[in-house]
């Protein structure tokens, strides 16, 4: 039961911080190219999982899946260097232009 719900917050977890990632993409790429960027952050994305995972089924085989865990454990930490450092970075807002006044 506890297991079940640690699984339910974590997913709920990670769809939030995904909201919130893709949020400030968004935001920070012109819509022109917004497509583009996105299948590539996807693409990204899988490239890093499918080495882990295979990196992960590896060491469980070797070691057991309790020493494995710590490689899911280094993930999570790493992650969340990452997203705390992200999250404190300013957005970097162009100074606006000073406008042209007709005399």
């Amino acid at each position: 039961m506890l297991i079940t719900a640690a699984q339910i917050v974590l997913g709920l977890l990670l769809v939030a911080i995904s909201v919130h990632v893709s949020q400030r993409l968004h935001d920070a790429v012109p819509s022109t190219v917004r497509a583009g960027v996105a299948s590539g952050v996807s693409t990204f994305t899988w490239l890093v999982f499918l080495p882990f995972s295979l990196v992960f089924g590896l060491v469980s085989n070797a070691v057991g899946v309790h020493g494995a865990a710590l490689l899911l454990a280094g993930g999570a930490l790493v992650t969340s260097v990452l997203l705390a450092t992200a999250a404190r970075r300013r957005p970097r807002v162009p100074a606006p232009e000073p406008e042209l006044v007709a005399a």
